[in-house]
């Protein structure tokens, strides 16, 4: 009688279940990297916010060096007045607040600013955010 070759109906079903499992592993992993990503995102557009606030408040001289705050924006610093036809609600997340305290009581040069970027991280209900520290010159 001829030997045959091949793989066994076993074979074949551990190789596949084998697969599988490697599979759903590297499902896995391109999941907490998806979110990851959209982590890191936010907190990079945060990032832009807090600049961008520095920079017109730098700009704006010393009349503009006073505490506010505006939001909620959206990753471009908009606010949904700022649109005609606004984008979803859920694209509006940060909130942007600003201190402005003289260094020089009395003469108003120069002033440390002191800004926050906040938002809730929807995939974990945390609430992160970003700040920084300059002093401007008016």
């Amino acid at each position: 009688m001829e030997k045959e070759s091949g793989f066994s109906l076993i074979e074949v079903l551990i190789a596949a279940t084998i697969f599988s499992i490697g599979l759903i592993a590297l499902a896995g992993a391109q999941l907490v990297s998806i979110r990851s990503t959209q982590s890191d995102y936010n907190f990079t557009m945060a990032t832009s916010l807090v600049q961008q606030q520095i920079e017109g408040l730098h700009a704006g001289g010393s009349a503009s060096l006073v505490n506010g705050n505006d939001g909620p924006l959206d990753m471009l610093g908009r606010t949904a007045a700022d649109y005609t036809n606004a984008p979803d609600a859920a694209d509006f997340l940060f909130n942007r607040t600003w201190t402005c305290t003289p260094a020089n009581p009395g003469t108003g040069n120069p002033c440390l600013v002191h800004v926050e970027v906040r938002w809730l991280e929807a995939r974990t209900g945390n609430n992160r955010m970003v700040s920084s520290d300059a002093i401007i010159t008016p």
